[in-house]
């Protein structure tokens, strides 16, 4: 690991304020509990290389990037490389956190951005990782993003027998395996996993160092103890090449489940002064000035 490695620069997930209107994705029944297996990846999904988000507070957008992108490739064996800047610009004007000294967003916010406005590319937005961030996105940015929406975002119940129920496909209504968007506190100890990715479990009146958000690609047995497959966005430099295993019963912020749909509907297009006339011209039965 890199001693220049610098974990405070990179937090920036702060707690989704509770609504009682969110979807909710039902609670697991004992026989969807018992069904789920001792081990599930799903890191076949992972296409690209994993994102180190630099110094910057970003860690939201590159949470949607991982988990969107992963869904896409479900769906139909196609890698979209979307913009992880895009996203966390986004899901901060959702988040309604317009203050550029405060760094970091909220899931929820990025929920939002997803279904309302969706996600254009990281060839039309370059995704920025140095302070202070910056984002310059292509003219055609919100007509690439109408293609990359999401149809719902659904808030998961943070005990392990429901998380995993629900990233296995087993609730009723919610029948695809699928990675979930996860943030959660990030104490002193979790240095600790720099080398092997093993994080432990935070000890009472440990220090909270911030919020990290982070995606979720299954769990898997070390030393005979469940973990979750946490798929990070600070290289491949730190952690077990770029994973990092929470305790099964780690204390999360939040957990989300997406639902890729159909491409947003076309925006209404606004009519110019020259269509205005030929409307008018048409209306009034003119033909270019003649009688």
């Amino acid at each position: 690991m890199s001693s220049a490695f610098d974990l405070d620069s990179r937090l920036g997930a702060f707690p989704s304020p509770w609504d009682n209107r969110h979807y909710r994705v039902p609670l697991a029944t004992a026989k969807e509990i018992t069904e789920t297996p001792d081990e599930f990846n799903l890191l076949d999904w992972v296409k690209h290389p994993l994102n180190d988000q630099g110094n910057v507070g970003s860690c939201v957008g590159h949470d949607g990037d991982m988990v969107l992108s992963a869904l896409y490739y479900r769906d139909d064996l196609v890698y979209d490389d979307f913009s992880a800047g895009w996203l966390y610009w986004r899901s901060r004007y959702w988040a309604n956190i317009f203050n550029p000294d405060i760094e970091g967003s909220t899931n929820l916010g990025l929920m939002k951005a997803l279904k309302k406005e969706g996600a254009t590319t990281e060839t039309c937005c370059p995704t920025d990782t140095v302070k202070p961030f910056t984002v310059d996105p292509c003219s055609e940015a919100y007509e690439i993003a109408e293609n990359f929406h999401i149809e719902s975002y659904h808030y998961v119940n943070k005990t392990p027998s429901d998380m995993k129920a629900a990233m296995y496909g087993l609730i009723e209504g919610f029948p695809e395996k699928t990675p979930l968007v996860s943030a959660y506190p990030v104490y002193a100890s979790f240095k600790d996993a720099y080398d092997d990715g093993v994080v432990p479990m935070p000890k009472s009146g440990e220090y909270l160092r911030g919020g990290h958000s982070s995606a979720l690609f299954g769990w898997k047995l070390i030393d005979g103890e469940p973990y979750w497959i946490n798929v990070n966005s600070w290289g491949e430099d730190v952690g077990d090449n770029g994973l990092f295993y929470l305790p099964i019963d780690y204390p999360f912020y939040d957990v989300w489940l997406m639902k890729i749909g159909n491409p947003a509907p076309p925006q209404p297009q606004k009519s110019t002064i020259c269509q205005i006339l030929e409307a008018l011209k048409k209306y009034f039965g003119c033909n270019g000035g003649e009688s």
